[in-house]
């Protein structure tokens, strides 16, 4: 027993000589080192944040610039003529369109429902004469309808053109069918021309112009001008009213 006592002080003072490392403090430095500080933690939700509002930044800048930016540009470049058929205009351009003739047209329906035209602008200018900026543009069975941004009929204008005429009316009649085209066609205007002339062309066609013409300073020049075209039997083919304003 005694024996045994003596083994284990021996070895004792055997393992007090050897430089045995701390272990436990080996740990908590480890702890240490792998364990990022909180203010460096803090530092990189704070970057990770701002990453994300950067790319959300960069997207509403891309959908601006590549949805919203052709558009505009395009609508400067090519000054789109006409309001398409299914889009509402803006409150402004609505304020000032008066859609008294529309609403007459519809109702009366003479060649059938009268609404928006659906077609291209392109498809339009080889009809009409011309599309000015902002423009409404109508189609029924028949005719095309092109109003002013005010709501006045500036031009009307057969679709296919193709009539069967039947028979020439004398000009006592024409004179009648035009004085319904523009009670019809023309109910706001005051048509006091200041001259009128009727003929008809090598096609037998009836072309009827109303001018009334203003003089000021030595000059001359057209408040406004309305140009019909008739078939020999009365039928529309083409009308258009023409003004300074």
């Amino acid at each position: 027993m005694k024996k045994d006592k003596q083994v284990l002080e021996m070895l004792k003072q055997d393992m007090d000589k050897r430089n045995i490392p701390d272990f436990w403090d080996k740990i908590q430095e480890q702890k240490q080192i792998s364990l990022p500080s909180p203010k460096l933690a803090v530092h990189q939700t704070s970057q990770s944040t701002n990453n994300i509002l950067k790319l959300l930044s960069i997207a509403a800048a891309a959908v601006f610039i590549f949805g919203v930016i052709p558009v505009i540009v395009l609508n400067i470049i090519s000054r789109f003529p006409f309001i398409p058929g299914g889009q509402r205009p803006s409150a402004a351009t609505e304020k000032d369109f008066n859609y008294y003739i529309v609403n007459d047209l519809e109702q009366k329906q003479i060649y059938g429902k009268l609404s928006p035209s659906t077609k291209t602008p392109d498809e339009l200018l080889k009809i009409l004469s011309s599309l000015e900026h902002l423009e409404r543009v109508y189609e029924d069975d028949k005719y095309i309808y092109r109003f002013d941004v005010a709501g006045n009929l500036t031009e009307m204008v057969c679709k296919d053109c193709t009539f069967n005429s039947s028979k020439n009316i004398s000009q006592e009649d024409i004179d009648k069918i035009v004085d319904n085209i523009l009670e019809t066609y023309f109910p706001l205007a005051d048509i006091n021309f200041t001259q009128k002339s009727i003929y008809q062309d090598s096609d037998m066609n009836w072309n009827i112009d109303f001018t009334n013409y203003y003089s000021a300073f030595g000059s001359v020049g057209i408040y406004w001008a309305i140009n019909i075209d008739l078939t020999p039997d009365g039928q529309i083919i083409k009308l258009e009213r023409i003004s300074s304003s």
